[in-house]
């Protein structure tokens, strides 16, 4: 099966949401709990406003998206040590990476590795030298693919307003 990688547009809103759904699981590991109690209006305008506001690149296959990442803004974030926010934050260029959400039915076919690599090149386009992500202490699985992907821990900590304990991660792109 051949796959290709493109920006999202607003007609992609309610896709993506049949998307994360369909990851629920994941996402919910990853602290993105208050997702599924939102309305399907609310669940709509936030998807848009990353889609207009962020770079939320997708994979399809016969008309549905099996898989997204996205570059976005900074969250907030707090760290168990000083030093590991030192080390998040020091860099002198980077992008923050959003929720790598694969369809079940899809994984392990190499389209993670996919989508990280072309985030990868749009960042180096923009003279980004670091990627940085987020990922739930209990999501082992997303843990093991982002460190083969090249991703290394610098710490772990708090976000989505104190209640999520995660790692934090970056990768190197130069």
């Amino acid at each position: 099966m051949n796959f290709s990688i493109t920006q999202a547009q607003a007609s992609d809103a309610q896709n993506l949401i049949d998307l994360m759904y369909s990851c629920k699981e994941d996402l919910e590991q990853d602290g993105f709990l208050e997702f599924s109690k939102m309305s399907k209006e609310k669940q709509l305008g936030r998807i848009n406003r990353n889609i207009k506001t962020n770079r939320v690149y997708i994979i399809r296959s016969d008309n549905k998206i099996i898989a997204t990442m996205s570059i976005i803004r900074i969250n907030p974030l707090i760290f168990d040590k000083e030093e590991d926010y030192e080390n998040y934050f020091n860099n002198s260029s980077f992008s923050y990476t959003g929720a790598l959400l694969v369809a079940k039915e899809y994984r392990k076919r190499g389209l993670a590795k996919m989508l990280v690599d072309h985030i990868e090149k749009v960042a180096k386009e923009k003279g980004v030298d670091f990627l940085k992500t987020e990922i739930g202490l209990e999501n082992t699985d997303s843990i093991k693919v982002a460190e083969k992907l090249g991703f290394k821990k610098l710490g772990q900590g708090t976000t989505h307003g104190k209640q999520h304990r995660c790692y934090f991660l970056e990768k190197r792109l130069n």
